[in-house]
């Protein structure tokens, strides 16, 4: 991941994405604020986060680019 953005809204469903960092495709990793239950699905293909959570790994990866592996399908 090289874009970083601290408050971004989906193009595609008008919500806010806190502290996005977006992959390849248009979907990428954020905090959320429906983020109550992390088994409980509300992502259309996103990695939600807590956002407390997220701006902590948005600023740890700050000076260097963020590299995610995704092994496997979510079933």
């Amino acid at each position: 991941m090289t874009a970083r953005y601290k408050e971004k809204v989906s193009s595609l469903y008008d919500v806010k994405m806190y502290y996005f960092m977006p992959h390849s495709g248009g979907q990428g990793q954020h905090g959320s604020g429906f983020m109550v239950d992390p088994w409980v699905g509300h992502s259309h293909g996103c990695i939600n986060m807590y956002i407390k959570d997220a701006k902590v790994l948005f600023n740890l990866t700050r000076n260097q680019p963020l590299r995610v592996t995704v092994y496997g399908a979510w079933d």
